[in-house]
């Protein structure tokens, strides 16, 4: 029999500790300083959830006797045999941004994401491109969805997936849940072609109901392949070639529409914890995944100094260039590489561009199908919307309250945000039309934020109450 690596959510890390006691007042402001960023490990942006009452007095007593965590073997997923019969019912799980574990091609060893990494950590996620020339860039592998991560164990960890898995196979069983780990770094494209790859081997191996559940950009990719299956966006026709093979699908926090969160992170990097370097600007600007959760085109808010409406730059590589974000940033790169790198990021603006347009774009074909979609909506968190713009300065761009104190302290920064679940603002959350058009749709409203949306506790009943639903009409099978 032949094996095929399908990813199946049955078990997560391990974890090992020391006991470091001298160590103790350095690891302790480290401790807590992971847990008020751990939330971002889901996420595209800087929010961070923390109760400090209850964790502060966990990371005093734990750090005296625990020190550090490292992690040990054990992948968060197994290889099944490929004509193994699954159960008539089953669901996929698409995770998003960062929400998948990624480990050195060479070493087998995990970069993504770790508690030593999140602390001491120094390696960059920059993609391996020979023509980027990222320094310090390594070939990674995805190695299952991001479960937890360890921080004080057994006290505490830093839960991503975890729960939302725990629900599901509640909701199903533990036999009939297939997490579907990508390289989020990479275009949505391949995590396309590769949940289309699953979908169909779920089929031939006997499940009669595919149902999907998919978070962030996940729900996005989810989207485009059941509008346009695996097809290259930039001459796709609309087809619904993936819904026809797909039961019920929930969308959970989409950024249909893109988020400004990501631009503001291109431009300035993000530190993870106390790691400043595996998600710099240089690091997030040479993921084509980046490009792809950009405002589509036309609808990112660009303001002058005076609040009037620029127009919208963020898919012109001139302007790119010109501003030296991202890629090319940096002025001591020689001619060649900055010809390399603009011509990278042309290209990526361009696929991007063809591919939020083709989400978001009127229906036009009628679906051979009728079946039910949930897409549940954060809300009251402020997310970021717009950004303030200086043309004539490169690289001035307003986006945080503290920016707008030090540069416009007259200027009321609430204009800066939106409602939204502080990643992805409710505009961009909505349901497309054709998508309204072509399921019969539910949708929600929740309060939780971004990483929490996915099975919180508001909105769990109503998701399983959505998936335990009878299917309207069968999916087909590919001939």
């Amino acid at each position: 029999m032949t094996e095929t690596n399908i990813p199946i959510f049955r078990r997560e890390q391990k974890i090992g500790i020391f006991v470091s006691v001298t160590n103790f007042f350095p690891r302790t402001i480290q401790t807590i300083q992971l847990m008020k960023s751990l939330s971002n490990c889901i996420t595209f942006g800087h929010r961070s959830i923390f109760r400090p009452l209850v964790l502060m007095g966990m990371s005093l007593a734990a750090s005296m006797l625990l020190g550090a965590c490292s992690p040990r073997s054990t992948a968060p997923f197994e290889t099944v045999v490929a004509d193994q019969p699954v159960p008539e019912r089953v669901v996929v799980f698409v995770p998003g941004f960062k929400g998948t574990v990624l480990q050195s091609a060479a070493e087998e060893t995990t970069i993504w994401f770790t508690t030593p990494d999140a602390l001491w950590g120094r390696q960059t996620l920059g993609m391996d491109n020979p023509a980027l020339d990222v320094e310090g860039a390594i070939a990674v592998e995805p190695h299952g969805v991001l479960h937890s991560v360890p921080v004080l164990p057994p006290f505490f960890r830093y839960n991503a997936y975890g729960k939302c898995l725990d629900f599901l196979q509640r909701t199903y069983s533990a036999d009939a849940v297939f997490a579907m780990p990508y390289d989020w770094r990479d275009s949505n494209l391949k995590a396309v072609a590769k949940l289309d790859r699953l979908v169909q081997s779920l089929r031939t191996r006997g499940a009669q109901r595919i149902d999907l559940v998919a978070h962030s950009m996940g729900a996005l990719l989810t989207a485009y392949y059941l509008r346009y299956g695996t097809q290259d966006p930039r001459d796709a026709e609309e087809t619904w070639e993936g819904a026809q093979y797909v039961d019920h699908v929930a969308t959970i926090g989409a950024p249909f529409r893109g988020t400004m969160v990501i631009f503001r992170d291109m431009l300035r990097g993000t530190v993870q914890v106390l790691n400043p370097k595996i998600l710099d600007r240089e690091a997030l600007s040479s993921f084509p995944s980046s490009y792809q959760l950009l405002p589509m085109p036309g609808s990112a808010r660009l303001l002058d100094q005076s609040l009037n409406p620029l127009p919208d730059p963020l898919f012109d590589p001139r302007q790119w260039n010109r501003n030296a974000w991202g890629l090319l940033e940096r002025a001591d790169m020689t001619s060649d590489l900055r010809t390399r790198r603009y011509e990278y990021v042309a290209e990526q603006l361009a696929l991007a561009a063809s591919f939020l347009t083709r989400v978001n774009a009127p229906r036009r074909a009628n679906p051979i199908f009728a079946r039910r979609l949930l897409n549940i909506v954060g809300e009251g968190n402020d997310t970021q919307a717009a950004a303030i713009y200086f043309p004539e300065v490169p690289q001035q761009l307003l986006f945080t309250k503290a920016d707008m104190s030090r540069t416009l302290p007259g200027v009321d920064p609430s204009l800066l945000f939106a409602d939204g679940d502080g990643i992805v603002t409710i505009e961009s959350a909505l349901l497309p039309a054709a998508y309204r058009e072509a399921y019969q749709v539910t949708e929600i409203r929740s309060h939780e934020n971004h990483a929490d949306l996915c099975a919180g506790g508001d909105i769990a009943g109503e998701l399983a109450t959505f998936l335990n639903e009878s299917t309207i009409e069968p999916a087909q099978t590919r001939d």
